[in-house]
This record gives structure tokens, C-alpha cells and sequence, in this order.
């Protein structure tokens, strides 16, 4: 990672380097200062107890990666949550949109 951040300064003007960004626009039209790239690696360790489908294990995946680009440059979030965050609904009660469905 410290090399990645190393390396990934050629692609950059001193400029940007020093405000550790370039200013480009955004998609609203506005000028916004963009940060100096960098790897956001979100690590889980998925508990086969806990989660109980591809699902559970693409929440755990998904907060990682959120964990990891939150740092201002490189960064390696290592997850200690081996499962889903609340436990699933039993299947017999679970809502879709307006409907509640029995099974």
C-alpha cells in the first residue's frame, strides 16, 4: 500500500500533489477537489453460523469497503464481524413493500 501511494504521485502535477488532490468538476457542474488516488481494501471473515446467505455476506463486504474508503489515502479495513448486523426475519413473516407474505 505504502508503495501503491508512492508510485501513484507520477500521475500527478506537484500542484496537486501539495493540496494532495486536483480540483476537477463535478457532476453538478461545481468545482470540487478530488483526493490523490489510493486502494481501499475491505477484508471479512464470514462466521457460516451467522450469515445464512450471499447476501449476509455482501452487508459484512459492503461495510468493510466503506470502512476502508473512509481513511484519507490507502488503507486495509480488517472486519471482526463475522455476521449480519440485525438477524434475518423468519422467511414467514417477511415484508415486500405494501405486501406481507405467508409462506
Amino acid at each position: 500500500m505504502k508503495h501503491f501511494d508512492r508510485k501513484i504521485t507520477a500521475f500527478y502535477s506537484p500542484d496537486d500533489i501539495e493540496k494532495n488532490g486536483m480540483i476537477a468538476v463535478s457532476r453538478t457542474g461545481e468545482p470540487q477537489l478530488f483526493p490523490l488516488l489510493g486502494l481501499a481494501i475491505g477484508v471479512v471473515s464470514p462466521d457460516v453460523n451467522r450469515c445464512q446467505s450471499h447476501h449476509d455476506v455482501a452487508e459484512l463486504a459492503s461495510n468493510a469497503k466503506k470502512q476502508a474508503k473512509s481513511a484519507n489515502r490507502s488503507h486495509v479495513f480488517l472486519s471482526r464481524r463475522g455476521g449480519p448486523s440485525t438477524p434475518p426475519e423468519p422467511i414467514e413473516s417477511q415484508t415486500l413493500g405494501a405486501c406481507s407474505v405467508a409462506l
